[in-house]
């Protein structure tokens, strides 16, 4: 899963980056058997990680705690 903060400054990692770079890195979980795993959550903020959503993507994969 990539997180990308809608206000991550352009010296960062900005939205464009990530919209672009999603279908170069898809194939590689398309290969390790994951493709499910794949996903990006745009959320308000900067460069920082978005816990509702990363919670939400880790009981995904690994099952409620």
């Amino acid at each position: 899963m990539c997180q990308n903060g809608i206000d991550e400054p352009p010296s960062q990692f900005p939205r464009s980056v990530a919209v672009r770079v999603m279908p170069e890195i898809a194939p590689i979980y398309r290969d390790l058997g994951v493709r499910q795993n794949v996903a990006m959550v745009a959320f308000p903020g900067g460069h920082e990680i978005h816990v509702p959503s990363l919670r939400a993507f880790l009981s995904l994969v690994f099952g409620p705690q």
